[in-house]
């Protein structure tokens, strides 16, 4: 089972892929995604979907989890 894992932000957002199967986790990626503190609103909030649009076309994880603010 894939799950991508998301810390919330609007300058940094943090991210993590793991792998869970048999009872054990692999880590296959983890990151950031930033935007620019001076960037408009709709283009800091374009910039976060289309990157998290990737990572889940790029691991088409089964399940999403969401640290809480």
């Amino acid at each position: 089972m894939i799950i991508l894992g998301i810390d919330p932000g609007l300058a940094l957002l943090g991210y993590g892929v793991i792998d869970y199967t048999g009872g054990r986790h692999k880590m296959l990626t983890y990151g950031v995604i930033s935007t620019a503190a001076r960037s408009p609103m709709p283009q800091r909030l374009r910039a976060i979907h289309t990157a998290l649009g990737q990572l889940i076309d790029t691991f088409q994880p089964e399940d999403i989890a969401f640290e809480e603010l």
